[in-house]
């Protein structure tokens, strides 16, 4: 949630004091997995094997950081990396401090999702986790609206963004997007089990028409961000969704042999309100984004290629290859495109800047090489799938993982 407020965890200032806040997920850690030791051992087995890939590449890059595969010289009080020869066969980092920084952040990241599986077995507790959770980036999304309705700048006008493309607390309005799907899932989540909550008889007679609207709040502030990508996605999500509550809908009214329509009916009224609701209020913003999109597609048919990205994307995907196994080190691809580019100048001789690779794969093979590209996917995979007879039995879950 301090993320989400301190401009989406994206300004300098933010990393360090996140960094320390998430070092205290290793001590929930290693308290949970005493605890369920101590209880009955035979429980510690499946988060073990869940940890195993995240530990393993935490290890990697902390292995790296010993094997400098650059050294800093001053150089007309200009530091200047200089190439040097690293043990060849044992990962390595072009820069050891911003791979130390780097993984000491998305440890605590890690752990702090780690944990909610490790040490929160009352599924009460979760719920409330998740309506909290909810009511934070509707809170954002509101205030965006606002924002956007007066034409005020970051937090209502009390902060000035160093990017125009802002919405909310988030200085990058696709980060913002992201963080608006799935905390839509969070509240399609919390709808089915709110619909029968403390006798709730379904959807209009409990707190399940609250999360609703709630979740409405925040799809209608996705256009308004003019995040091109996040609104077809949040829009592609509403939809999946509510075929997919038709289609069960559908097939429990056949198997009561009742022949009642009226919540599908109802269903799909307020689906296509919300929708229609979202384009009115945003109609300038989406004309213009599609204009946009076909002065860009125009611009791509003429040159026959996607410009500045495709060299880009090519030149990660050599510095890959240099090294495909175990990379140049996490947080280095800036220092090595910045070496390495073939991109000098737009034709205004201004020399051209970028600080990510725009493709988060391609980066991270560039950084972690295959090995830890692998292990960052088994992160997500082994306890997906080792939990998938859980997760297809309820619907709550699925709207999660679907976010």
């Amino acid at each position: 949630m301090a993320t989400a407020w301190l401009f989406g965890g994206n300004i300098y200032w933010a990393r360090t004091p996140l960094a320390w806040w998430g070092t205290l997920a290793l001590g929930l850690c290693i308290a949970g997995l005493i605890d369920r030791f101590r209880r009955k051992r035979g429980t510690i087995i499946r988060p073990l094997l869940w940890l195993t890939p995240g530990l393993t590449l935490i290890a990697l890059v902390l292995l790296s950081t010993l094997n400098r595969s650059f050294e800093i010289r001053t150089f007309y009080e200009t530091n200047v990396y200089l190439p040097i020869d690293p043990i060849t066969w044992l990962p390595s980092s072009a820069i050891p401090s911003r791979s130390l920084r780097e993984v000491w952040l998305l440890s605590g990241l890690y752990l702090s999702g780690f944990n909610l599986a490790l040490n929160v077995n009352n599924l009460k507790q979760l719920r409330v986790l998740i309506i909290i959770l909810g009511l934070n980036a509707t809170a954002i999304a509101m205030m965006g609206t606002v924002q956007h309705l007066w034409g005020l700048d970051l937090l209502l006008g009390l902060v000035k963004s160093p990017n125009p493309t802002f919405f909310g607390s988030f200085i990058y309005h696709n980060h913002w997007g992201a963080y608006a799907v799935l905390s839509v899932s969070l509240w399609l989540g919390a709808s089915v089990w709110l619909a029968h909550h403390d006798g709730g008889r379904g959807i209009t007679h409990s707190p399940a028409m609250a999360a609703l609207i709630a979740a409405a709040l925040i799809v209608v502030a996705v256009p308004l961000s003019t995040s091109r990508s996040s609104t077809l996605m949040i829009a592609g999500f509403i939809v999946m969704a509510a075929l997919a509550e038709g289609f069960r809908l559908t097939r429990k009214s056949h198997r009561e042999k009742r022949n009642n329509r009226l919540p599908i009916v109802a269903m799909a009224t307020g689906v296509l309100i919300t929708l229609t609701a979202t384009y009115i209020l945003a109609a300038p913003i989406i004309s213009r984004r599609i204009e946009t999109t076909k002065s860009q597609f125009s611009d791509m048919r003429a040159s026959g290629s996607i410009g500045e990205r495709s060299i880009l994307y090519q030149e990660t995907w050599e510095l890959f290859k240099a090294k495909p196994w175990t990379g140049w080190g996490l947080e280095t691809w800036e220092m090595l495109f910045r070496r390495n580019t073939k991109l000098t100048h737009r034709g205004d001789k201004l020399p051209i800047r970028y600080e990510e690779a725009h493709s988060d794969w391609l980066q991270s093979l560039s950084e972690v090489g295959a090995i830890g590209t692998s292990l960052l996917l088994l992160m997500a995979i082994i306890p997906l799938w080792s939990s998938r007879h859980y997760v297809m039995a309820e619907r709550t879950s699925l709207y999660l993982i679907s976010g």
